[in-house]
């Protein structure tokens, strides 16, 4: 138990201070030893000293620091510091740092975003307060660099690995977005070169470590990551709270903006593994950009999602057919869209399906299906040009289903 609490103030514009104080003492101290130290340095620069029931005095910056490692002390300070200043808090010592660890407070992080670059290590965190903060390592030859700091023999790739478990291992609340990006390839120039090499599959297994120390899973209702290949994100995925996932982002392994696939090397994914998890089983969105998923459409899980948007290295007469028979039953999807390179799409589709409502020649279909006991109408867009290009950028083909109100037909 503490003996004294010594509180500075540089300005005090309460009177009757001890009863703003009080209320949280009364719970969580023994009042018959404590000691209140105010220091108003804003009037004349004149000290004013209050004290109740002294039991003992402070005598030395060890016994302050005595105060700090008081669970019933620690607590109260922690309630009032974010996550940035608690991990200042825990560079003091180790007693303080254990102290810290215990009680295992909720850094209240909303999103998280690590980026591998070439050269370097980027994390971008941003609190549900609307704070922010970003982390750069830097290795170099004899240590490593921490935003632009220098200490001797850190490995600083691992360093932002621990700064990540530090972080989330008491995370409780759910987390908006974790974002991965590994810049593999450069968007400026057209060659297979992997800047990252087999290095970003053993982040992700590092960083699923993480997640599979903790005692129960991390809640995140968005997961993105940009990768090469599956293994990447199995890393991960099957460490998420499946209950908690909502959206589910596979992107092209390289900075986002700017990003044009006629530009890019192509990279084709495997999502069979993927689709077998309850993560994926769970979520509602699946979202990729230019990753070109080669699984066959009809054996990976996608007709519980209410939006998806990926692309695929083929699409069949028999794909098209399947989505159409078994969404029509779904209602809770919204919107498919599949972008595809090849096909095999032929005038059999109309026999399957039906003739379609509007045919604009070589290059586009369109179909409108009644869903049984509802309002709504599924439309279906079938693109079929050969080679079109959208403000100069490569339009690719694409199969677009869409749930829409029967105002917004032409019946």
């Amino acid at each position: 138990m503490f003996v004294a609490i010594q509180i500075v103030f540089a300005k005090c514009h309460y009177e009757n201070w001890m009863e703003i104080l009080d209320p949280k003492f009364k719970r969580e101290a023994n009042r018959d030893k404590l000691v209140l130290f105010f220091h108003d340095h804003s009037i004349h620069r004149k000290s004013a000293q209050v004290e109740r029931t002294v039991s003992e005095t402070m005598a030395s910056k060890t016994e302050a620091r005595k105060i700090l490692v008081n669970p019933l002390a620690m607590k109260l300070i922690l309630e009032e510091l974010d996550c940035f200043d608690v991990l200042k808090l825990r560079k003091v010592s180790s007693g303080i740092r254990n102290c810290i660890d215990e009680l295992k407070s909720d850094p209240n992080v909303k999103s998280y975003t690590i980026c591998l670059d070439k050269h370097h290590h980027s994390t971008l965190i941003e609190l549900t307060s609307g704070a922010y903060k970003e982390i750069k390592y830097l290795p170099v030859k004899t240590g490593g660099c921490v935003n632009n700091h220098y200490f001797k023999r850190l490995d600083a790739r691992a360093q932002s690995l621990k700064d990540a478990e530090t972080i989330l291992k008491n995370m409780k609340a759910c987390l908006e977005e974790l974002r991965l990006v590994y810049h593999c390839f450069s968007i400026y120039h057209l060659e297979s070169k992997d800047y990252l090499g087999w290095y970003s599959e053993k982040f992700s297994v590092a960083f699923g470590k993480i997640l599979r120390k903790r005692s129960t899973p991390l809640k995140i209702k968005r997961f993105a990551i940009s990768c090469k290949y599956q293994n990447e994100v199995m890393a991960i995925l099957p460490h998420i709270d499946p209950r908690s996932l909502k959206i589910l982002e596979i992107l092209y392994p390289s900075k986002q903006v700017n990003l044009k696939f006629e530009n890019i090397v192509k990279v084709r994914f495997e999502v069979d593994r993927m689709s077998e998890t309850k993560q994926w089983r769970n979520a509602e969105q699946l979202i990729g950009n230019y990753l070109i998923i080669t699984t066959p459409i009809q054996k990976i899980r996608i007709l519980h999602f209410v939006n998806l948007d990926v692309l695929v290295e083929c699409l069949s007469t028999e794909d098209v057919v399947y989505l159409k028979t078994n969404l029509l039953g779904k209602p809770t999807f919204q919107k498919f869209r599949i972008s595809f390179l090849t096909s095999t799409i032929d005038e059999s589709l109309n026999e399957l399906i039906g003739e379609p409502y509007r045919t604009v020649p070589n290059t586009k279909k369109a179909w409108y299906f009644r869903i049984p006991y509802t309002e709504y109408y599924m439309h279906i867009a079938l693109d079929i040009h050969n080679l079109m290009y959208d403000n100069g950028n490569l339009k690719l083909k694409a199969l677009v289903i869409n749930r829409v109100r029967q105002e917004d037909t032409p019946f």
